[in-house]
């Protein structure tokens, strides 16, 4: 058995020398990996062909294994994968410029790439710098605060003061972001406590449509969350998208977190609602490396009212959604 497979693995070793041979005119790149499979096969083979051609040269009548057909059958195979070896040697020199060729062109292409990913992180950086220079200061009123507003192009909209959200942000990005913009730690624990809990009341109460709903121009969520650059983008990022609010006559926006049908598909609903577990968890362990209390989930009682930011929403995170205790 292992000498049919020996016998097989010789076969794709001479159909790679064969395709790499098309190379030496042709010069492509899947005629150098070719190559590259033929060594690896001759590197697996030839250790074991060593073992079966010392068998069939045994002179001594008492160590022979073989008999005379099976003998013929390994040198034969031995002087194949002879020359399929002296092949792989000559095409190596023969597909050096083009092996050349191909490592100067991937490095052109890396380098391109480098520069490429450079001018992102210079956009992103500056797209940052300009969302700074538009953060009201902490001193001003929550009511004066400028609505934020959500955008799909990154910068600052000077008109109207609003600010844009940086667009495409991981959460891992953006919780960074929201680290660097932040005015001080008590700025942080209160925006990282808040982005929490919006996450992980949805993630005990799934059912529960007024936990996925944000009033976005609710001072005191404009002032916990949306001041700092990284707070809308962390939200984005867990899933929350921009919508019109259909309840009153004005039409107020509103951050909706859209919960795929459970009855239409199961599976849709539990990778989202798996997704949503990770994100946070990803809150968690950031709010873990910053030494910020982690304020547990709402619990539904007929004494609580939970409005998750749709309402009248309490600047204090310990009493975010009804909570009793907890605190900065």
């Amino acid at each position: 058995m292992e000498f049919r497979s020996l016998q097989a693995k010789l076969e794709h070793l001479e159909n790679a020398l064969q395709l790499a041979e098309c190379g030496v005119l042709q010069g492509s790149n899947e005629h150098a990996e070719a190559l590259n499979d033929a060594h690896a096969l001759l590197t697996e083979i030839k250790p074991r062909a060593l073992v079966f051609e010392r068998r069939a040269r045994e002179k001594d009548p008492d160590k022979q294994i073989y008999g005379p057909g099976m003998t013929q059958k390994v040198l034969d195979f031995c002087e194949r994968l002879s020359t399929a070896s002296g092949r792989a040697e000559q095409l190596e020199e023969e597909l050096a410029p083009l092996r050349a060729r191909l490592a100067a062109e991937l490095a052109t292409k890396q380098h391109e790439l480098d520069e490429s990913e450079q001018q992102e992180r210079q956009q992103l950086l500056q797209a940052e710098q300009r969302v700074f220079t538009a953060r009201p200061t902490r001193g001003q009123q929550a009511g004066s605060l400028p609505m934020v507003k959500l955008q799909q192009t990154p910068g600052v909209d000077r008109e109207g003061g609003r600010r844009r959200v940086l667009s495409g942000m991981s959460l891992a990005d953006a919780l960074p972001l929201l680290e660097r913009s932040c005015p001080d730690a008590r700025a942080l624990a209160e925006a990282m406590q808040n982005l929490h809990l919006l996450c992980a009341n949805v993630v005990a109460h799934p059912d529960e449509d007024r936990f996925r709903a944000i009033q976005l121009q609710n001072p005191a969520f404009q002032q916990a969350i949306a001041i700092h650059p990284g707070g809308l983008e962390a939200l984005v990022a867990i899933g929350f998208r921009e919508r019109e609010s259909t309840e009153s006559e004005e039409c107020s926006p509103v951050l909706v977190l859209e919960e795929p049908n459970l009855g239409d598909n199961v599976e849709a609903w539990y990778a989202w609602y798996e997704r949503l577990k990770t994100c946070r968890d990803e809150l968690q362990a950031f709010m873990e490396r910053l030494h910020v209390p982690v304020l547990p989930a709402a619990r539904k009682s007929a004494r609580e009212e939970v409005d998750a930011f749709s309402g009248c929403l309490c600047r204090n995170p310990a009493t975010l959604h009804g909570q009793a205790s907890g605190g900065l």
